[in-house]
């Protein structure tokens, strides 16, 4: 967006130009690079970020696309895979600026904060199905003697 034009300067035309779509209730699928726009996705009502996840350990893409979550830069990290020296690598960082560096703590919390809800869906579905499997053995009529025997006895000790 913005050919010839600053990137600051670039990303404030994008967000000019997809604000008058909004407001015309049009659909729009755009892509970026550009953290400013990351940032307006992620907190602009009716826009939603989506990115396509990257594999940190093979330095790929795995095409899974992440809604509501943006992904953050790989360029480094494609770097630091092939073996570029520390000390180069760390310049761009020095070099950022501050907005820079807040979409990526945004990007790092959001990718956190879906680790998160995936580990504890994973751990609700786990739970569920140890619940799903208690249930259904307590319908049989073995399982509901062993229940009445295990309500008994709880009633005799208390």
């Amino acid at each position: 967006m913005g050919t010839g034009t600053a990137p600051e300067e670039g990303a404030a035309l994008a967000v000019a130009l997809l604000d008058e779509f909004r407001a015309k209730n049009c659909i729009v699928l755009a892509t970026t690079h550009h953290d400013r726009l990351k940032t307006y996705a992620s907190t602009t009502p009716g826009v939603v970020n989506a990115a396509v996840e990257f594999d940190d350990v093979n330095l790929r893409p795995t095409y899974r696309l992440m809604s509501a979550c943006p992904e953050a830069r790989v360029e480094l990290r494609l770097l630091s895979g092939s073996g570029w020296q520390i000390r180069l690598l760390s310049a761009p960082g020095r070099c950022s600026r501050p907005e820079s560096r807040e979409a990526a703590d945004l990007i790092a919390y959001l990718h956190r904060s879906r680790d998160e809800l995936d580990r504890m869906q994973q751990q609700m579905t786990s739970e569920r199905h140890a619940l799903e499997e208690e249930r259904a053995k307590l319908r049989t009529p073995m399982g509901r003697a062993a229940a009445k025997a295990h309500q008994g006895a709880r009633r005799q000790v208390c």
